[in-house]
């Protein structure tokens, strides 16, 4: 037994001594990283020893990606560990990354630190893995080659000519044109991501899915348009202007001229159109919910899109807040002006999901913030947003209804991809509240609805 103890310690020793691994460094400073900012750092480690040896493992926090050659290095020859650190939170961060490698009995810790200053609008980023050894390093560390194939859904045969737009956080990202081979690749932001696809003579399709280094073909099969009483291809000329649309952020939308006579119909009235003249001045609140159902699917998706259609139609003299409900209602937006679109767009496209659902509370305060910003002459409303029915707290919003119902709000609710049953409450809710029940299950509900009921309701009559 003192043998084997004896000849334990002498091994160690001998590693320590003749297979000896140096790194490079044990502390990354990434500084301050911005949403976009390349994320990854490389330490090299070299083998000065004259036995080969080998990173064995690595512990890691979850916020905290790492990588490396696993292979082994001879004498003089490297390795590299890569690591990319993950944020939660804004501000200063700081982990440890314990590395194992064969010469060691211990492992040896290398120390990350850094300041995150703006929040991840990717939902992905924080799990993302890092960039491989192989890989061509892209523009950004979130990009990667990404296909996208489109086939007859009956035939399955390639559909040149394709557009496919791609929207992430809500926003319009790209439209592309599939080759003769049904195909198109580009480089592309990984994370969720909204196709729409759109061919003369096939009715469209919409998917969400997620898309990174791994899953990077997105398959779309279209139906035949039939015509004959049966299936319409609808909206075709609103989503062929939709799926045109290449700006990737909001602008305010140059007003479309419209007849100058002294009453125009609103069905006559271009629908991004909203000229002072034909509608009064709104001052509206929405109230989010944010619970972890709203993550499934395509729920966000669709909401931010329809949020930001809107906030690119309003003027100045239009407001709009924000209320967010999960485990507790928090004001995400105060009354802002509706020509602020950069404000507008950074906080809907940062808006995240996850926690329990207290709607009652997040109707409370969203009337109570909508009041605050009441325009007299003007139409006061608000829309909760809402994937289901009002899991915790929700007993008395009925009173808080009739209460600002009574002082002339107008209050609604937006089903998100909402099962009947939920249809049935949210109905109830909004009756209550004077206003209407939305539904948007697809894109083109998201692109519309929202916009359409807001002028209908400040339509000067």
């Amino acid at each position: 037994m003192k043998s084997l103890f004896i000849f334990t310690v002498s091994f160690f020793v001998f590693l320590q001594v003749f297979s000896q691994l140096e790194f490079e460094t044990t502390t990354l400073d990434f500084g301050e990283l911005q949403d976009g900012s390349e994320r990854f750092r490389d330490i090299r480690i070299t083998n000065i020893g004259n036995q080969k040896a080998y990173i064995l493992n690595y512990k890691n926090p979850r916020e905290v990606a790492c990588l490396y050659t696993n292979k082994g290095a001879d004498k003089d020859s490297v390795m590299i560990f890569r690591v990319q650190p993950n944020p939660k939170n804004l501000g200063r961060f700081s982990y440890e990354v314990s590395v194992f490698t064969s010469d060691k009995s211990e492992p040896t810790i290398i120390h990350i630190s850094g300041v995150l200053k703006e929040q991840l609008t990717d939902p992905l980023a924080r799990m993302q893995a890092c960039p491989t050894f192989g890989d061509r390093p892209a523009p950004h560390a979130t990009d990667f080659r990404l296909r996208v194939e489109v086939y007859d859904a009956i035939t399955k045969e390639p559909i040149p000519d394709a557009k496919v737009l791609l929207l992430q956080n809500g926003l319009k990202k790209a439209v592309w044109k599939t080759t003769e081979s049904g195909k198109v690749s580009k480089d592309f932001p990984l994370g969720f991501t909204y196709f729409y696809v759109l061919k003369q003579g096939y009715q469209s399709a919409e998917k969400g899915q997620y898309v990174n280094i791994k899953n990077n073909i997105v398959t779309i099969y279209l139906d035949k348009e039939i015509i004959n009483n049966t299936i319409i291809y609808e909206e075709k000329i609103n989503k062929e202007n939709l799926v045109e649309t290449k700006k990737d952020s909001i602008e305010v939308d140059s007003v479309i001229p419209v007849v100058d006579v002294p009453k125009l119909s609103l069905d006559s009235i271009p629908l991004k159109t909203f000229d002072e003249r034909y509608f009064k001045p709104v001052n509206v609140t929405f109230v989010i919910d944010i619970s972890t159902s709203m993550k499934i699917g395509d729920r966000m998706e669709l909401m931010k899109f329809s949020l930001l259609e809107l906030a690119s139609m309003l003027r100045e003299q239009d407001k709009i807040s924000l209320v967010s409900y999960a485990n507790e209602a928090e004001v995400i937006l105060k009354p802002t002006n509706g020509v602020n679109k950069t404000q507008l767009q950074k906080v809907i496209t940062t808006i995240k999901a996850g926690g329990m659902t207290a709607g009652g509370e997040g109707i409370k305060l969203g009337c109570k913030l909508n009041n605050q910003s009441f325009i007299e002459e003007g139409v006061n409303l608000v829309y909760i947003i809402t994937d289901g029915a009002f899991n915790k707290s929700s007993r008395d919003y009925v009173q808080t209804l009739d209460e600002f119902k009574a002082k002339g709000m107008i209050i609604s609710v937006i089903g998100i991809q909402n099962t009947p049953t939920d249809a049935k409450n949210m109905q109830q809710v909004a009756m209550s509240g004077g206003g209407d029940y939305l539904s948007i299950q697809k894109l083109a509900d998201a692109e519309k609805a929202l916009l359409l009921d807001i002028k209908r309701k400040t339509y000067y009559k």
